[in-house]
């Protein structure tokens, strides 16, 4: 009787070993024979379940979008204003190891896509980091923790290109710099919009 295999676990479990590549070695270790030996096969045996090495990266990609979802749905669960806006932020810059090794699998996943005008990633989480944004900002309006005349929809599109910038600095820097400076450029975009009510930027911990 013929094996019956799981494309779908097959494939997550291919992702699951490009990822603990990174985390472990950096992404440029994350290669096709690297990828092989971490997961005990041939080379060849990956490729029954992506067409090619861009794909792995995509599908590495999605995931890394995806988890940084579920990690600001839980981290935001009850917040609001300010308080809402720092939790969300703390989850999509490069602040700890974990964001850290994201920010290499989007920027490499970025570097591939732009040579590759066929690659695409389903990147619709990212819609959610948005939206949580914008009604954090909103609602730190109607509390009196950002000054009314705050150009809310502008700041939103301004932090999704700052927090791309900082992604890239901080795959280029090494690591150089710190959580303090990652912060610091976020909290100097609401600097000029906060008012007396607001407590100290808290995204520089």
């Amino acid at each position: 009787m013929p094996k019956i295999v799981d494309h779908d676990q097959r494939r997550a479990e291919i992702v699951d070993g490009f990822l603990r590549i990174v985390a472990r070695d950096g992404y440029e270790a994350a290669t096709t024979r690297a990828l092989a030996d971490e997961l005990g096969v041939a080379s060849g045996a990956i490729w029954h379940y992506f067409r090619n090495f861009d794909r792995v990266v995509e599908a590495a990609a999605i995931r890394t979008i995806d988890n940084t979802t579920a990690r600001i749905e839980r981290a935001s669960s009850g917040l609001r204003g300010l308080a809402l806006f720092d939790a969300v932020v703390h989850e999509v810059l490069p602040f700890d190891k974990e964001t850290r090794d994201e920010a290499a699998v989007i920027v490499g996943f970025w570097g591939r896509a732009a040579t590759r005008p066929l690659l695409t990633a389903r990147m619709g989480g990212e819609t959610v980091w948005w939206d949580r944004i914008r009604l954090a900002l909103d609602e730190a309006v109607e509390d009196g923790e950002l000054d009314p005349a705050t150009p809310t929809e502008r700041i939103v599109h301004l932090l999704a290109s700052v927090t791309s910038g900082q992604q890239v600095a901080e795959v280029l820097g090494a690591g150089s710099t710190t959580s303090e400076e990652h912060g610091a450029v976020v909290d100097t975009v609401l600097l000029p919009w906060r008012t007396r009510v607001t407590s100290t930027p808290s995204t520089q911990r």
